[in-house]
């Protein structure tokens, strides 16, 4: 930090241990710092701090007047640590815009009301994110008073609450308060509980003038709370950007006939991100079909939540979509000339399914961001072998990249090891004839918001030295395009 005067960014994540000089001289170097920005705190690193320490970091980070972040993940938290983190928040020289505290271990009897209120009064506070990974007792992670106060900032634009086992109370009131802020623009809810008083939540939605974006993951929504928000959202003048996802069967697909219906009236929407295990057959093909005359839509998730393992990626021996789904959804991208980001990496589009979709996007015109799963299935992977058949999904991505002008970033998600070396290298080196800017393959997602970065795998140093070579925009989006 001494090194670096213009230094903005500090992540802490190796343990301390008591006897540490390390720790502090880092933190004699914090405190003389004025132009660190942003703070990531593993849980790793802060746990292994004694309370003295804790609050000799704390006491130097809250006298950083160029501080503008802080992160804070996979942390437990005891009734000492969210004391000084509230006081911390308090006690802040600076004009802190956001915080995001990720993968909390909260511990018995310890709730999250210090740092919510602390929060609540942060007069320059844009963005806030709590999520809980662990607590000890089954109740809400903090009271309806302190979200009362957090959802009356004046200053608040995005509100993320992650599994905070929050019940129909906290989301009455919080949908009520929401109802009278002037400011709020962004609400997302994880939590099977999110969909407890979805009347309330659409009613909200209906009053509301600047809150554009409602995502709603894990939630159990049943008929009539589908209908609810429905119905609001055909009213709705502000909802740009909508995001419903539930791993089970809660959102059946009469409801997804239902939101067809909806769309058709409603063309301010802009972005959908839809996650059912309904999502497949006759509800499919009419979603698709009323997408594909929709005139505002540019960002579109679908995911049928089908062949999951446990932790949400897609098996590897999984049956591959109904081929009257991948129909529709081919269908969709050759009718509609308005979606610029496409992801289907929820659908086990399999090996066919990948060649007719890049196969209608080779006249496309306006998507620029495509994202697939990895096509070949674990069997196919283990058996690979040199002089095998060329991939055939392999040859109709190079096709498409060849002459599809306008798709600007390509994401394949799965494990790094679908492709053979050979197999890679062919792939970068197809880009050379591309407006491609960005190819990520073998990618690992996380719910990590602090972490969230996509990136590339070095698969053959020569190709890609020589791909950089031919074009250099690849792997550099911030580069303008290649002449």
């Amino acid at each position: 930090m001494r090194a670096r005067p213009d230094f903005r960014f500090l992540e802490l994540e190796r343990r301390v241990k008591e006897d540490d000089l390390g720790f502090s001289s880092m933190v004699d170097a914090l405190s003389h710092s004025t132009t660190i920005r942003y703070i990531y705190i593993c849980g790793k690193f802060l746990d292994s701090l004694c309370q003295d320490q804790r609050r000799v970091l704390f006491a130097a980070i809250q006298d950083l007047s160029s501080l503008r972040a802080l992160y804070l993940a996979n942390t437990k938290l005891t009734a000492g640590t969210v004391k000084d983190l509230a006081n911390l928040l308090l006690s802040c020289k600076a004009p802190i815009q956001e915080l995001s505290f990720q993968h909390l271990h909260i511990a018995d009897g310890v709730t999250l009301d210090p740092v919510v209120t602390a929060a609540a009064k942060l007069c320059s506070l844009e963005k806030i994110e709590l999520g809980v990974l662990f607590m000890y007792n089954n109740v809400p992670a903090c009271t309806k008073e302190s979200l009362i106060q957090l959802c009356r900032s004046t200053s608040l634009e995005t509100l993320t609450l992650i599994d905070l086992n929050l019940d129909q109370e906290h989301i009455v009131c919080m949908s009520q308060e929401i109802g009278r802020n002037d400011t709020l623009e962004k609400l997302h809810i994880w939590g099977e509980n999110a969909g407890s008083s979805l009347y309330d939540l659409a009613t909200m939605m209906e009053r509301v003038t600047n809150l554009h974006t409602l995502c709603l993951y894990f939630a159990n929504i049943d008929r009539e709370g589908m209908k609810f928000l429905l119905k609001s959202l055909g009213r709705s003048t502000a909802i740009r950007n909508l995001s419903i996802e539930h791993m089970g069967y809660s959102i059946q697909q009469e409801s997804i006939l239902a939101l067809s219906r909806t769309l058709e009236d409603n063309q301010q929407l802009e972005s959908l991100s839809l996650a059912s295990k309904c999502l497949e057959g006759e509800g499919c093909k009419t979603l698709c079909q009323s997408l594909a005359c929709h005139k505002g839509i540019k960002e579109l998730n679908l995911d049928n939540l089908m062949d999951k393992e446990d932790d949400g990626s897609l098996s590897g021996n999984s049956e591959t979509v109904d081929t009257g789904d991948i129909k529709a959804i081919c269908n969709l991208m050759r009718a509609n000339q308005v979606i610029e980001r496409l992801d289907v990496s929820g659908i086990p589009l399999g090996e066919a399914g990948v060649i007719s979709l890049v196969t209608a996007l080779q006249e496309n015109s306006t998507v620029r961001e495509l994202t697939i799963a990895s096509f070949r299935k674990e069997h196919e992977m283990n058996n690979t072998r040199p002089g095998r058949d060329r991939n055939r999904a392999l040859v109709a991505i190079e096709t498409m990249l060849e002459q599809n002008r306008t798709l600007g970033n390509l994401v394949i998600e799965g494990d790094e090891n679908w492709l053979d070396r050979e197999e890679r290298t062919r792939v970068l080196l197809s880009l050379n004839e591309s407006n491609l800017r960005t190819l990520m393959m073998g990618i690992n997602s996380t719910r990590d918001a602090f972490v969230n970065t996509l990136s590339t795998r070095v698969y053959d140093i020569s190709s890609v030295f020589y791909l950089l070579k031919m074009n250099p925009t690849v792997m550099n989006p911030s580069a303008p395009p290649a002449p």
